[in-house]
């Protein structure tokens, strides 16, 4: 699951340089409003998880595993919502390229997260 992870995030981060270096448009204001919607809720996901390990209260564990389907269910709605904006509104296929690269990326980013989590749960239950 940590190679699934570190792959997420060097994809994500590959794909936004090279959008940038190859002076593409930027991203329209309303995918970044939900780009950071979602940042916003994977921050505290992780500053959740973090606080768990440094406090040792792996029996917590289980809320962030029941939290998944609402972080892929954000994830999904926002896909949804770029595709009615594609619809209704003239956009450069190179941003709605990249922004549903992101997209698609950071659930399975979540995924991966999630799933390592539920390895420590599981393995924490049977101690």
């Amino acid at each position: 699951y940590l190679t699934d992870i570190a792959q997420s995030l060097e994809f994500i981060s590959k794909k936004s340089y090279k959008h940038i270096n190859n002076n593409h448009k930027a991203l329209r204001f309303n995918q970044i409003k939900d780009l950071q919607e979602i940042n916003s809720k994977f921050e505290h996901l992780l500053v959740d998880i973090q606080s768990i390990f440094n406090n040792r209260e792996f029996e917590k564990l289980e809320n962030i595993l029941e939290r998944k389907t609402k972080a892929m269910e954000d994830i999904s709605e926002m896909i949804e919502k770029q595709i009615q904006r594609t619809r209704t509104e003239e956009s450069s296929p190179k941003n709605t390229t990249l922004y549903f690269s992101i997209l698609i990326e950071t659930k399975d980013l979540v995924n991966a997260l999630i799933n390592l989590m539920d390895e420590y749960y599981t393995s924490y239950k049977k101690s």
